[in-house]
């Protein structure tokens, strides 16, 4: 019998062979420019570091008895720090990639548990691998679940944030006991210059509630929303399957259209067409509020907090 990952593996080659048909390289390289594809049935892959891109960069923060702790970029077999993990899986036959976040010991510092396919903090201002052409839409699919302190209009006890997304990989969490520069050298903040699109879930307390919950989004240039749709009917304890697809016309003009298990569920233009992006995946307990600016809170989380990926993939 095939296995998941030789029939979607095939799938991902059609896409390929229908995108570029120039490409001679192997069809099972992860590091292909057309297809990004993994349903962790195997151990994590190892990035190419030699690329400005390939996956899977391991990000895992939390704190200790000393303080805050960043371990960034892993490309080991290292699977948890403290108390975030990012580990394999399986229920039955279907096997999966797990993102935790558990009550911590330590509790009142910025917990992380990530995956990606560029080097967090080494990224910005790198080339990215998705930017649609006219005729070959990106299109980014997940199957996913949430465990059962999630609720999709944010009526559970988890807490934080959580996102598949694309974006534009800038150092966005960074060490908060050391006092950047906008100097890429010291891997600056650019929170001013983040472009997202994906699917969300951010719990009440951050920003008042303004984005509570399950939500297709788009962030463009100003570091919040301006494009949300609410999906709070989705049972996102159960399996689902997330389609974000972002295509450009030949006059520029970009869209981007989001699925939830292949109804349409939200459409937008970006006012600013978006610039190349990355693919991540991740789980935080950061609460972002209103005070004399932007004020970051991290509360505990009660229980853990799971985010189990079945499959992903990124397709042109």
């Amino acid at each position: 019998m095939l296995s998941k990952r030789s029939i979607l593996s095939g799938l991902a080659v059609g896409v390929l062979l229908l995108s570029s048909p120039l490409t001679t390289q192997a069809l099972t390289n992860t590091s292909s420019p057309n297809v990004l594809y993994d349903d962790f049935d195997a151990a994590f892959n190892v990035p190419n570091q030699s690329l400005p891109w390939d996956y899977w960069y391991k990000t895992l923060i939390s704190a200790d008895s000393v303080g805050f702790l960043k371990q960034e970029n892993l490309v080991s077999d290292i699977s948890c720090n403290n108390d975030v993990c990012v580990t394999l899986g399986s229920e039955g036959s279907t096997n999966f990639a797990r993102l935790a976040l558990n009550p911590e010991a330590y509790p009142g510092t910025v917990n992380i548990a990530q995956l990606s396919e560029q080097r967090d903090a080494f990224s910005y201002g790198v080339a990215h691998r998705w930017l649609p052409t006219v005729g070959h839409p990106v299109t980014m699919t997940t199957r996913m679940r949430y465990s059962s302190n999630y609720k999709a209009d944010a009526s559970g006890t988890a807490v934080g944030t959580s996102l598949v997304e694309l974006w534009n990989a800038p150092d966005y969490y960074k060490d908060p006991t050391v006092d950047y520069t906008r100097d890429n050298s010291q891997f600056a903040t650019h929170t001013d210059d983040i472009f997202v699109m994906g699917f969300s879930w951010t719990d009440a307390g951050t920003l008042g509630g303004l984005f509570k919950g399950f939500k297709a989004t788009m962030v463009d240039k100003v570091g919040l929303p301006y494009y949300s749709a609410d999906l709070s009917n989705v049972n996102i304890n159960d399996w689902f399957v997330a389609k974000m697809v972002w295509s450009t016309s030949i006059l520029g003009v970009q869209t981007v259209s989001y699925y939830i298990n292949n109804q349409l569920v939200g459409f937008t233009i970006p006012v600013i067409p978006m610039p190349a992006l990355a693919l991540n995946i991740i789980q935080d307990n950061t609460q972002v509020q209103l005070g004399a600016g932007l004020v970051y809170a991290h509360p505990n989380p009660t229980a853990p907090q799971l985010l189990d990926i079945d499959y992903v993939s990124v397709t042109q």
